[in-house]
């Protein structure tokens, strides 16, 4: 029979099924990489099952292949402490057992004997069985989660608050970046999304997830929204309530309307920061008629836009208003240069490498009377409390 080496094993079809490679998560090393994100298949198998996977399971080959890759990681004393930091369910030994199986013993197992039936029709599962691995199996710790805890400290503030509201989901429209769900508990960020793709007649494309508890995932659309259908308790987070910053003030002394407002172009110098890049301006008329023409205007980067959030203004000043937004913000500031239609250099001053939620954070403290007591760390890209 044939003998397989452990980057076989950890290498196998079933393993790598994902279309999209993840980010490894060891630094130039692959193997340290594979071994990483075999352990944390097992661990999410562990959570979403509350049990171990079992080799002996004739019938789920996935989960017979994930039991071989853990015997594996059990089997090596320096795999054992190089996953520790990753253990939080407990599944590692402290001290290794010298009379575990060795990887020999492991192949000697008799789903390693004949391997002619592995493209069997019994083996081969369902979509709703792909979705589920899928949502599964690609979680990983979130190595720059740091970057996105302020998010999920404004929506929780947001939702306390009464500014936020939460819905049951109901398609996967609804489902784009910058966007935050609920799924057994835990609260999702939408922080990236690829590239559509129709297959059967049906949109799907890879998002990547951050999750509250500072893991992260490289899912499918599809499989999110089927997680999202399944669980009775899976909620939608709704956008911050857009009312007028001093709602007891007469409506005929309202001066003009905050927008935030995202870029659909497809430049990848602006695609690669999308949900962090947005254009902060403020306007006397209506907003949607303000960017009417954006596709022609270079102060909106000569691409359509999208408005991720809008606040009525009453009895204050517009252009204060925007200046302090600006002036807030102004080390997050871009340097963008794009050249207008007679190929003039256009400078656009109103865009800033700042989240939505950041962006809402200090709106709410203009509301509160309060900006003055906070400042924008651009280092950890959140607002903080003044020294």
């Amino acid at each position: 029979m044939p003998v397989y080496t452990l980057d076989q094993i950890l290498n196998d079809a079933d393993y790598i099924r994902l279309a999209e490679p993840l980010r490894a998560l060891g630094q130039n090393n692959e193997e340290a990489a594979r071994l990483e994100e075999a352990f944390v298949d097992v661990l999410s198998f562990f959570e979403g099952k509350d049990r171990l996977p079992n080799e002996h399971n004739a019938g789920d080959f996935e989960e017979q292949s994930l039991a071989v890759k853990f015997q594996a990681i059990l089997s090596d004393p320096k795999a054992i402490t190089d996953l520790k930091y990753l253990d939080t369910f407990g599944l590692l030994p402290t001290v290794v057992d010298e009379t575990n199986l060795t990887i020999d013993d492991i192949l000697e197992d008799e789903m390693f004997a004949d391997s002619s039936d592995i493209f069997s029709l019994k083996h081969v599962r369902s979509s709703e069985d792909i979705d589920k691995a899928d949502f599964v199996a690609t979680k990983k710790p979130c190595r720059n989660f740091k970057d996105y805890e302020p998010l999920f400290d404004a929506v929780a503030a947001d939702l306390e608050s009464g500014l936020r509201k939460t819905k049951r989901f109901k398609n996967e429209q609804e489902i784009e970046v910058g966007h935050f769900f609920i799924q057994k508990g835990t609260v999702i960020y939408v922080a990236e999304k690829g590239e559509i793709e129709i297959k059967n007649g049906k949109k799907n494309c890879r998002l990547r997830l951050i999750y509250s508890n500072g893991t992260e995932g490289n899912h499918l659309l599809r499989s999110l929204s089927r997680e999202m259908y399944k669980d009775k308790t899976g909620r939608r987070v709704s956008e911050p309530k857009t009312g007028p910053l001093f709602e007891d003030a007469e409506a005929e002394n309202q001066t003009g309307t905050i927008y935030v407002l995202k870029s659909l172009s497809s430049d990848p110098n602006f695609t690669q920061y999308d949900g962090f890049f947005h254009k902060i301006g403020v306007t006397s008329g209506d907003v949607k008629r303000r960017i009417s023409g954006a596709k022609d205007d270079p102060t909106f980067l000569l691409a359509p836009v999208e408005v991720v959030a809008s606040y009525k203004l009453i009895g204050i000043n517009r252009n204060k208003l925007e200046q302090l937004l600006h002036k807030f913000f102004e080390a997050a500031r871009a340097n963008v240069e794009i050249p207008n239609r007679f190929g003039k250099v256009v400078r656009p001053q109103e865009w800033f490498f700042v989240a939505s939620p950041t962006i809402h954070r200090a709106v709410q403290l203009i509301q509160n009377a309060d900006l003055h007591n906070w400042t924008y760390d651009l280092t950890d890209a959140q607002i903080i409390k003044k020294e």
